[in-house]
């Protein structure tokens, strides 16, 4: 909790950066797929007063994100301890929910994180709680309804949700009146919200256009170049391994190796992270299959948002943990419950292996990226990008595919003409490789003529784990690769190679 609510470059890239900018923008922003996500993150923010501070607004969204994780991890112990597991075990994976949650970035910070989860892991707790009476029916389904609004994957668990009013001794007739209580709530709650706010804020006038917003994928033109296969299953489930390990890339690495590429830069920690990260998971999986024995009704839910969650993966075609974190409140409390029951056989061998389990979960997510008051400069790439930032002229145009390196250097450096050849829409870039080619020529012949220092990244040596998928996604949507670029730039100006430090590879380019 330190690390987070002291690192304000934690919100320089990707999903967390976008959430800030909608939380502290001049207008409200309504997306079909969190529709009240960022309403309710800029309602807190407008309330104390901090939209015109970037970094106390991101504390401030942080320190709400930390008090909802919280909660979750007191609803998984009580959920867990409703299932008769017992307390060392519930506090266990009560505590695994939360030192993920605080290693793993996206956890804590964007729409589909903390609060949603919370909202679900409530609603599951109402909904196995053995005295399951009307009114606490009606709370799940509504709790269910609004973790929905905040992130609309939810929508897809509502059978696993419903599953759920099986667990308990109450009578079959009682328990089916309760799950459609709960199911009357979803649906007075959901529709209520979508009709009234959604439907006049899409701008769309009809059903099936309506059905066709909130199920598009708005990040579609970056991953059409993906398939629905073994791949995807993969992908997907490499999101679950990431959700207890920060891989560092470890996923990428075999996508790597399967396809045999000698241009990437793969070493063997990255292997090693990997190997941890399939460990951790394959025991927290293996706990659960065991309390699968004890908790039978439970378990068929958990399998159910298990499928559902794999299979929502393979169609979105991520592999980012955020998309497995509705599974939390259904595999936690269950692999407490096997936890419970190997304890109860061998407690000192379960002890041991527990601790050294907890050791290497410490240990691989120990790395601090980002600079904080637990580690002032962050790791060498910060480092590096912080002096870079110190250095570069002012006015410096930067071509990059999208980095970490990138993003620190261009939130310190505001000045700095940054073309991110992913999601750059500023500088003219298509989508064939002419216009493309011709954009960068442009704006590369511009600054010089100007007198403007010009810097590429990327375009020479092993391509970095972390830029595979950016240079895949450029050479799908610009239509144009890293070659083509480097050929390109070669054949009017002179490039100049930096020598590579901490992993980043800058080319300088000047006039003939």
């Amino acid at each position: 909790m330190i690390y987070i609510l002291t690192a304000p470059m934690l919100y320089t890239i990707g999903d967390p950066n976008h959430e800030l900018g909608y939380a502290v923008a001049d207008t409200t922003t309504i997306r079909a797929n969190h529709l009240i996500s960022s309403p309710v993150n800029k309602v807190v923010v407008d309330l104390l007063q901090v939209r015109d501070d970037r970094v106390a607004a991101m504390i401030t969204l942080e320190a709400l994100f930390i008090v909802a994780s919280l909660i979750t991890g007191w609803c998984i112990v009580r959920i867990a301890r409703e299932l008769g597991a017992d307390i060392v075990s519930a506090t266990v994976m009560m505590l695994w929910v939360l030192l993920s949650n605080a290693f793993w970035l996206h956890a804590t910070t964007v729409e589909s994180g903390a609060i949603p989860t919370t909202l679900l892991a409530a609603s599951v707790l109402f909904a196995i709680d053995s005295k399951q009476s009307f009114a606490r029916s009606i709370t799940s389904g509504a709790l269910f309804a609004l973790s929905v609004l905040f992130n609309f994957q939810h929508v897809l668990l509502s059978p696993a949700a419903l599953l759920l009013f099986r667990n308990g001794g109450a009578p079959v007739t009682t328990k089916r009146r309760n799950a459609l209580i709960a199911l009357g709530a979803m649906a007075f709650v959901g529709l209520l919200a979508y009709g009234v706010v959604a439907w006049p804020a899409s701008g769309v006038r009809s059903l099936s256009e309506f059905i066709t917003w909130i199920t598009t994928n708005s990040e579609q033109k970056y991953i059409s170049h993906l398939s629905i296969g073994f791949d995807s299953i993969l992908r997907s489930i490499s999101g679950l391994i990431s959700l207890t390990i920060n891989t560092h890339g470890g996923t990428s690495a075999v996508k790597v190796l399967m396809q045999r590429r000698p241009d990437v830069a793969s070493g063997i920690g990255v292997m090693i992270y990997l190997g941890v990260g399939l460990v951790c998971t394959a025991v927290l999986c293996l706990l659960a299959w065991i309390g699968r024995r004890e908790q039978r009704a439970f378990a068929l839910a958990a399998f159910v948002a298990f499928l559902i969650t794999l299979l929502f993966g393979m169609y979105w075609l991520g592999s980012d943990p955020q998309f497995w974190l509705p599974l939390v409140p259904f595999i936690a409390p269950l692999a407490a419950v096997g936890l419970s029951a190997i304890r109860k056989r061998s407690p000192k061998v379960i002890g041991i292996a527990g601790a050294v389990l907890c050791l290497a979960f410490i240990i691989i997510n120990a790395p601090i990226h980002e600079p904080s008051i637990v580690a002032s400069k962050g790791d060498a790439v910060n480092a590096h990008a912080m002096s870079a930032a110190a250095e570069l002229p002012k006015g410096t145009l930067l071509i990059t595919p999208g980095s970490r390196w990138s993003a620190v250097l261009t939130t310190l450096r505001t000045d700095i003409d940054a073309i991110d050849l992913v999601r750059d829409s500023t500088h003219g870039l298509g989508t064939d490789s002419l216009t493309s080619l011709a954009a960068i020529d442009a704006s590369v012949s511009r600054a010089l003529a100007s007198n403007r220092n010009v810097v590429v990244e990327g375009i020479d040596g092993s391509i970095p784990l972390e830029q595979v998928g950016n240079w895949e996604i450029i050479s799908n949507v610009r239509m144009v690769s890293r070659e083509d670029i480097r050929e390109g730039l070669q054949r009017k100006f002179s490039l100049h190679s930096i020598p590579a430090t901490s992993g980043v590879r800058i080319t300088s380019i000047r006039a003939r």
